[in-house]
């Protein structure tokens, strides 16, 4: 038997499924013959546990539970049967259902752990030790034990209690097949139903028998079918019963819809809340939402704000200023703070109601939580360069006159989160009535058209993120989030600074350049990347950087002073694919001169040392397959004890379940997957040698992984570079990765490479329709590139490069990271004849001088080859 201080660790992971589905509906389906004679057709949109060997016995192509609920081992089952049968259920789950939630039997823990299906799900095991009383006496707790189980259904009912479901039906719960019962355990069954019973009754939660025939009389019976004889009800412009709760209605006006709304601003409403956030802010309740309090935060909520945050924060120098528009009193912030405590300056500016406002400032306001009445109060007085809206646009009367005010302040981000969305053009206009578990509400609410939502965002905005809510409503609709970056404009002259600006350009030159020699680099390593405040001088150092490279490329200078923001390190420049336009796969033989190999720990170290402490972010991939280098994770580790962002590029051909474990405990930030196709068909036409289903494991696994050991990190992204013969599948491609779980998903266009890979495109009729990923030429007005004043790269033996195109190709290195000087290579004569280019905007012979195609690459010397203009001649 396990030490009970296991026992209560692995309960207190049941915590994440409390009131996980507060108010919803769910179906327990048990393989039993009644349940055989419904429409289980009908359920495929439903919330369903399934419970018992049904995972074994039904077909999967109607009907995906979201929960398995698996029963207990009993001594009358022989090992053998049991190893079968899990068996059969690991061949089912792994075809149909692999993203099905378990719940088993803590008792079972040892013997599940050799089934695969149990060990790569997200698994929660309830202590069944507790008799009926104790359930009588305490409630339903999962993280505390519960009733001991005669049947799987008995579990089931128990988990669905505490999920928060308001209805329960039932389908075969009854054990209506011809197997004897023992007389004692069929009355021990009973026993624990009429307990549930009463228990759901306390709770108010209604469970209802909608099986046919053979059920014990124990709980309230309803016509299964009768279930789904209303469905259309919400999509009719109002038409709803008394004790439904949800979104309902297709109004045409404002006007319309409030004749059938009580409104938010009902003044039980704000006493609710107000109780919630108290508890919260003394430490009594963990989160509150909409005035329900939680004891544990759910992970799922709150996990894209969690990541983007902090991120968003790194761009600030580590400091926040945000609005939260509707943020309630703070609902949001105190969910997320914990998250935030690397941030160094924090501002939480909430804009709310007045007498919100007023009472948060009084009550629950702290050094970094404030509170305002109105927009334009917030931006007057804080000047913010965030605004995000979680579940709050929708409950506007005008929410686009608002976007376009919002457009108005030119934020940098804009965040939205929980934010409704329907298919077509035509947004749905709709009366939300609150359970009355929350609080006794009805307002209008909105969904929008997500074409019509996004279009407003286009010319000024870029997605940089979506993702998926997890709100789940009685309405066809979505919920997603969406993070929006500011396109920063282009400038048309170069400005020109005045003498002030000079002085303090060449002031903060000297301060970078005072600590870079061996001797003080080596103390200030020392001392300034340790934990706590010694950190500051760290970030300050990194923010001056930053600024002086800024001035460097708005004034376009040849000589400079500050030091690379980013770099790349070449892990390796061999792979193991052979990729059609690749310069390292099918394409190789046209750069004959290029010598393969991996970059060794030392040289690493020696790099980027030369880079410290001002570096803040490296790319460990360039043109080869990083899982190649087998000092890769110690290069990621010695990256992170500098407080380094790392992030790498994989076809993921080469991953390893220890693979994923490394790349998570070395701290790695970001883990971009390489993925061109929704089959195999469509991937290897690009991606020669590849596996697609490949590709797909090694990613749950990674996120499975990620969950297990609760941690955001690395941020995991697909990437699908789009050619003519995978355009189409662009919108099923985001939808796919993103119910497995990714962070993001990102399309980029095609690179010829080179004169060769242009002509091969063509032949093979690579180039898509799409106006968005037209691949252009570097022939005209060169446009305006930060390299050369920001960044560097560095091949796998050292040699360096002025950007990511030439790498490895000897005529264009302009020395080597490990055995030159740092600043003699960065402002010598080759790295100003590339500023210079830049600034003059013309070569000698009436074409731009490039070597890469899509992002602006510089020549780095003027009497190297020309190495497009060579090819086409």
């Amino acid at each position: 038997m396990l030490p009970e201080i296991v026992r209560q660790h692995i309960r207190e992971r049941n915590a994440v499924l409390h009131d996980r589905h507060r108010g919803l509906r769910c179906f327990i389906i048990a393989d039993e013959s009644s349940t055989r004679s419904h429409d289980l057709a009908l359920l495929k949109d439903e919330i369903c546990i399934a419970a018992g060997t049904f995972a074994a016995c039904f077909d999967y192509g109607c009907l995906k539970p979201r929960y398995l609920c698996l029963p207990p081992f009993r001594p009358s089952i022989s090992e053998e049967a049991w190893d079968a049968w899990m068996q059969s259920l690991d061949n089912v789950l792994r075809v149909h259902a692999p993203e099905m939630v378990m719940l088993c039997s803590l008792a079972d823990i040892k013997r599940n752990s050799t089934s695969k299906a149990i060990a790569d799900a997200e698994t929660y095991y309830l202590d069944c030790s507790a008799s009926p009383d104790f359930l009588l006496c305490q409630g339903i707790d999962l993280t505390q034990p519960v009733v001991g189980t005669q049947a799987a259904c008995v579990m089931a009912l128990q988990a669905a209690i505490y999920m928060g479901f308001k209805e329960v039906y039932l389908l075969g719960y009854g054990h209506d097949r011809p197997v004897e019962l023992h007389r004692a355990g069929h009355l021990q069954l009973l026993r624990q139903y009429q307990v549930l019973a009463a228990v759901a009754a306390q709770a108010g939660v209604s469970i209802l028998d909608a099986t046919r025939s053979g059920s014990p009389d124990i709980f309230p019976q309803v016509a299964f079918d009768e279930l789904f004889a209303d469905t259309s009800l919400a999509s009719v412009p109002f038409q709803r019963k008394n004790n439904e709760y949800g979104f309902f209605g297709d109004f045409s006006t404002w006007a319309e819809a409030v004749q059938h709304a009580e409104g938010y601003d009902a003044p039980h409403i704000f006493e609710k809340v107000k109780d919630a956030a108290l508890q919260v802010k003394s430490g009594q309740a963990a989160y509150e939402r909409d005035s329900v309090v939680f004891h544990a935060i759910p992970y799922e909520w709150i996990a894209p704000l969690a990541y983007w945050l902090p991120h968003i924060a790194s761009e600030y120098d580590s400091s926040l200023n945000l609005i939260d528009f509707g943020g309630s009193l703070g609902s949001t912030y105190f969910a997320l703070r914990g998250y935030l405590t690397g941030i160094r300056e924090l501002k939480w500016n909430v804009v709310e109601q007045p007498h919100f406002a007023e009472y948060g400032n009084l009550s629950i306001a702290d050094t970094c939580l404030r509170f305002f009445s109105s927009l334009s109060k917030c931006v007057q007085s804080q000047k913010p360069s965030i605004i995000l809206l979680s579940a709050a646009i929708e409950y506007l009367e005008n929410p686009y006159e608002f976007i376009q005010e919002l457009l108005a302040y030119n934020f940098d981000y804009i965040l939205f989160d929980r934010t409704p969305f329907v298919e077509g053009d035509n947004d749905r206009l709709t009366v939300q009535f609150v359970s009355p578990e929350i609080y006794e509400a009805s307002y209008p609410a909105w969904f929008f058209s997500k074409k019509k939502f996004l279009q407003l965002f286009s010319a000024e905005y870029e997605i940089v993120a979506n993702f998926s809510a997890q709100d789940s409503v009685n309405i066809p609709s979505t919920f997603e989030g969406f993070v929006f970056k500011r396109i920063a404009p282009e400038n048309s002259k170069t400005p020109v600074a005045d003498a002030a600006e000079w002085s303090h350009y060449n002031q903060l030159g000297d301060f970078i350049r005072q600590v870079d020699t061996p001797v003080h680099k080596q103390y200030f390593l020392a001392h300034c990347c340790e934990a706590g405040g010694q950190q500051k001088e760290l970030q300050t150092r990194r923010m001056i950087n930053s600024c002086l490279s800024q001035f460097s490329a708005q004034h376009q200078l040849m000589t400079i002073k500050n030091k690379p923001t980013y770099a790349i390190f070449e892990m390796s420049n061999s792979c193991n694919l052979q990729c059609s336009l690749c310069n390292t796969g099918a394409m190789r033989q046209h750069f004959p001169g290029v010598e393969r190999g991996t970059m060794r720990l030392a040289t690493f170290k020696a790099g980027l040392d030369k880079l410290l402490p001002e570096i803040e972010s490296l790319l460990l991939y360039n043109w080869g397959e990083p899982l190649l280098n087998k000092d890769l994770f110690r290069c990621i580790e010695y990256a992170k004890g500098y407080h380094v962002r790392t992030q790498l590029s994989t076809n993921m051909m080469l991953y390893t379940e220890e693979t994923g474990l490394q790349l998570i405990q070395s701290g790695l930030d970001k883990l971009i997957v390489s993925c061109d196709g929704l089959d195999q068909a469509t991937y290897q036409k690009y991606r020669s040698g590849g596996d697609f289903a490949k590709v797909v494991a090694s990613v749950e696994n990674i996120i499975l992984q990620k969950r297990r050991m609760r941690t955001l990190q690395p941020h995991i992204e697909m990437q699908c570079i789009v050619f003519a013969f995978n355009e189409h599948q662009m919108p099923q491609y985001e939808q796919f990765w993103k119910a497995k779980g990714v962070d993001s998903v990102h399309f980029v266009k095609m690179s010829y490479m080179s004169q060769h890979g242009r002509v091969k495109a063509q032949a093979n009729g690579y180039i898509p329709s799409h106006p968005d990923f037209q691949p252009h030429f570097p022939y005209g007005t060169m446009r305006s590139c930060s390299e050369p004043y920001n960044h560097v790269t560095i091949d796998w033996n050292g040699d360096w490069y002025t950007c990511c195109f030439p790498s490895g190709m000897r005529e264009y290195r302009i020395g080597n990271i490990v055995t030159d000087d740092f600043w003699e290579i960065w402002n010598g004569e080759a790295y100003r004849y590339c500023r210079a280019l830049l600034k003059n905007q013309q070569s000698g012979d009436g074409y731009c001088e490039t070597i890469c195609h899509d992002c602006t690459g510089i020549f780095p010397h003027q009497h190297t080859k020309r190495y497009w203009l060579q090819e086409r001649a």
